[in-house]
């Protein structure tokens, strides 16, 4: 995740403190997706996020309630905007422990499954957490995922998901959740390494993945519309604004990646990629329901935002602004929604792990409930020893430290 450059700054947060007790029955998920053809204009979710790839949720784990430890528990959320140094350090090895010899981050330390958007995510927060406190393992780690990234990348610089067979030998799955979306958080991930590495170093690790970056690119054009929007992957032809975002971030990061590579002018092409993705996100802005159409068929079917539901309306709006996507004018009445509608993103119990809402709340300046949401996240992590539906995603969000102030 990466905001636009004219918002990704960090500070620290204050700390804020808040008691919850829940029991220890795990509440049913508010975060449903449903499914049908991206040209019927009923309901649709975003392709293959639920796909059950393990009990108790998908092989990338997002929306998943978590189960508390058995019996009744109070906990007081530690309400802060970053991780301590402790946990920071514990989020970075446990990522670590998911990667496997080739580079790949995993999604779990199982390492059963790959999906490459998680990895990127993962990566980013290590290189972040890197940045940050000067650990070479860390960015190291990070670079490996780009390069296994960039080096699998097909002819159309397409990577697909890979899971482990009996004998945990890595096959491609031959699909992905998303075109644009994998290759935008690969292309976030590269800026966040490169600003992390020394500057003597720089220009030699930025070579290493030049070619993935094209092919990153290509990736995007490929899938992307002449309004500038761009389909989840060539056979699902649906608009997600999740996926925007993603893009969107991408393609910023990618135009001053061009530029450091000595390509001004592919740089100035993907700024304006990025900006078209802005201007078309803003006309999918509904007075109506005072949120985004979260989703786009095809047909031209707009599907409208139902602040009953946490997934995939709510956390697509949340989506949007955490990416940067969302003017100041409206960003704040959005979050003040998501307060209000879904007090449940405090605890990972009932909502699952969402610490992007943490840095949407960021954006807007509203300090202390990001330290809530990212509390929530850490004291359960701790509680449940990162149990299953934390995954390395999870951990590299909460580590990002581009937020905005």
């Amino acid at each position: 995740m990466r905001h636009s450059s004219r918002v990704v700054r960090s500070v620290a947060l204050s700390v804020a403190t808040a008691t919850f007790v829940v029991t220890g029955t795990a509440v049913a998920a508010s975060a449903q997706a449903a499914t049908s053809s991206s040209s019927s204009p009923s309901r649709v979710g975003v392709s293959g996020r639920f796909a059950g790839n393990r009990a108790g949720g998908d092989a990338a784990g997002r929306g998943r309630p978590v189960a508390p430890p058995s019996g009744t528990w109070s906990r007081v959320p530690r309400a802060v905007g970053k991780l301590s140094t402790a946990d920071a350090a514990e989020a970075a090895a446990w990522i670590r422990s998911a990667q496997l010899p080739d580079g790949a981050i995993a999604t779990f330390p199982d390492q059963e499954h790959v999906r490459p958007n998680v990895g990127n995510q993962a990566a980013q927060g290590l290189a972040d957490y890197a940045h940050r406190t000067g650990d070479a393992d860390a960015l190291d780690a990070a670079w490996a995922q780009l390069r296994w990234y960039a080096t699998h990348e097909d002819a159309d610089g397409v990577v697909t998901d890979y899971d482990a067979d009996a004998d945990g030998v890595m096959i491609s799955s031959g699909d992905l959740d998303s075109t644009s979306g994998y290759a935008g958080t690969f292309l976030a991930a590269v800026e966040s390494a490169y600003d992390a590495t020394p500057a003597r170093q720089r220009a030699a690790r930025l070579a290493e993945v030049a070619p993935g970056i094209d092919g990153a690119l290509r990736a995007i054009a490929a899938v992307t519309r002449p309004d500038g929007l761009t389909y989840t992957k060539p056979s699902w032809k649906v608009v997600y604004l999740m996926r925007q975002a993603e893009a969107y971030a991408g393609l910023d990061s990618a135009a001053r990646l061009l530029r450091a590579l000595g390509r001004p002018r592919d740089g100035v092409a993907a700024a304006k990629a990025a900006d078209r993705i802005v201007t078309a996100v803003d006309g999918l802005w509904n007075p109506g329901t005072g949120g985004y159409d979260w989703a786009v068929h095809e047909s031209g079917f707009r599907q409208a935002t139902d602040w009953d539901n946490l997934y995939s309306d709510g956390i697509a709006n949340i989506w949007a602004v955490a990416y940067g996507l969302v003017p100041a004018r409206r960003a704040a009445a959005v979050m003040a929604t998501v307060t209000q509608r879904f007090p449940q993103l405090l605890d990972p119990t009932q909502a699952g792990y969402w610490p992007e809402a943490a840095v949407a709340y960021r954006h807007v300046n509203n300090r202390a409930q990001a330290a809530l949401v990212l509390g929530g996240v850490t004291t359960l992590v701790a509680a449940t020893d990162h149990a299953w539906p934390y995954t390395t995603e999870t951990a590299g969000v909460s580590l990002i430290n581009r937020l905005s102030d």
